[in-house]
Parts: C-alpha cells; structure tokens; sequence
C-alpha cells in the first residue's frame, strides 16, 4: 500500500502555505475558471480552511478525497485527471510521478509564499525533486 501520508500537522506546514500563496497569485487560466481542483487525503485542512480561501481569492476549492495513493496513482497515470493539486505520499510516489512527467513545474515567480516552507522539509524533498520544481 506504500508509504502511511505525511502526519497532518506537517501537511500543513509543507504544504498550505505554498497553496495559498500559490493559487492568491495564480495563471490567468485558473483565473478565469475561477475554480481549483484538489485531490487529497481526508482531514488535511481545517474545517474553515478552504471556506477561508475561496472568500479570500474568490476561487471555489472542490476537494475530492482518496483514502490510498495507489487510487491516486490510477488516476495520474491514467491521464487528464481535471487536478489541479495532488497531495501524494513523496516517497515512491510522487518519486514515481515526477519521474513519469506527470506533474507541471511549478512557476516559482507565482508562489511568493514558498519562503514560509519549512526549509528541512524542503531540503528532504531535493532526492526526489532535485531543485524543488514540483
């Protein structure tokens, strides 16, 4: 079944500072849709998280859940899975996502909050995404 998630707190400090700041100054594409699709395990955001979000952006988050990253894993491999976001497990799975092409560098000039990112946390990612691109 792989690797057990990232415990929930420190999801939250990988992870929500870069998509907050990621998505306050994202493409115009996203923009004009004026909707983020998120794919993620359950009980990764708070309650009020995303409602917090969408008043503050004006972007609706639609959070779809999985409950294993092989589900996951389907689904990106299967292709154009409509994510916008994916929250996989890092090792061997994004491993083996980053490795396949399945994920978009990311615009780093876009995402002003990646300074907030734990820098250990970061710097453990550097074996499976050298430069942190994804």
């Amino acid at each position: 079944m792989g690797d057990p998630p990232l415990s929930k707190p420190t999801a939250l400090r990988v992870f929500l500072p870069a998509l907050c700041a990621g998505l306050l100054t994202t493409s115009v594409a996203l923009r004009a849709e004026d909707t983020v699709h998120l794919y993620n395990w359950n009980d990764y955001f708070a309650e009020d998280t995303l409602a917090k979000f969408q008043e503050q952006t004006k972007i609706r988050p639609v959070l779809d859940l999985y409950d294993a990253n092989d589900v996951l894993e389907a689904k990106l491999f299967a292709g154009s899975s409509g994510y916008d976001l994916v929250f996989p497990t890092a090792r061997p799975f994004a491993a083996r996502h980053i490795a396949a092409g399945l994920y978009q560098p990311l615009d780093k000039s876009k995402l002003p909050g990646l300074d907030k990112l734990d820098p250990a946390i970061v710097e453990s990612l550097t074996d499976i995404d050298p430069g942190n691109q994804y």
